[in-house]
């Protein structure tokens, strides 16, 4: 498939930025390493960007891939609404994890 997906993300800040932002959603057509080699090299979102430059971390704890269609595209941006409307706090994996159990995996 030579065209690319759309990726919705979020992030989850380890210290709340500006005191109140503890996560950030967005979407993204890059690949989604690349995407977070760029916000570290402080190119993409300001909040990020500052936050990381500020000596915060972030770590990626929600993504769903899209198709890059007409479709697509419209439940990406279906997507983002909703989890922007959500309280992210009852859905991170690390705001929550009792709610998200780890379970281990085995070795061969």
């Amino acid at each position: 498939m030579s065209e690319k997906a759309l990726t919705v993300f979020t992030l989850h800040f380890k210290h709340p930025y500006k005191g109140t932002r503890q996560h950030y959603t967005a979407l993204t057509r890059l690949p989604i390493d690349k995407r977070m080699e760029l916000y570290q090299q402080g190119i993409g979102s300001q909040i990020v960007s500052k936050a990381l430059a500020e000596g915060n971390t972030a770590t990626l704890v929600i993504t769903h891939s899209f198709p890059n269609t007409r479709e697509g595209t419209k439940a990406a941006f279906n997507e983002l609404k909703h989890l922007h409307s959500i309280n992210m706090r009852k859905h991170c994996p690390l705001c929550t994890p009792a709610a998200y159990p780890s379970y281990p995996i085995a070795p061969r």
